[in-house]
């Protein structure tokens, strides 16, 4: 099960970094899902996506879609714990 809420909930983080998540969400999940013969449209006044995989690839397209998604969900936990720490990710140059 796919869970944000850590993400969602955690304060600084500003509805445009929220958006852009939303965004990273939806390119990837297109992506898989072109990548199996599938189409993906959404409906932003419904914020719904509607997917269509031949049924053939359903099941692979399903697994990597779950791949992709906890792989960024991981990276995100690992940011907001690191930001959270007041750890430095990147440094600036010294050039």
């Amino acid at each position: 099960m796919l869970s944000y809420q850590k993400f969602w909930n955690t304060p600084g983080i500003s509805s445009i970094e929220k958006a852009r998540f939303h965004f990273l969400n939806l390119c990837v999940v297109r992506f898989v899902v072109e990548k199996h013969g599938g189409t993906m449209e959404t409906d932003p006044a419904t914020q719904t996506a509607y997917i269509r995989v031949p049924q053939s690839k359903r099941a692979v397209c399903a697994h990597v879609v779950e791949e992709q998604m906890n792989t960024i969900s991981h990276s995100m936990s690992t940011l907001i714990a690191t930001l959270s720490s007041g750890t430095v990710l990147i440094q600036p140059s010294k050039n």
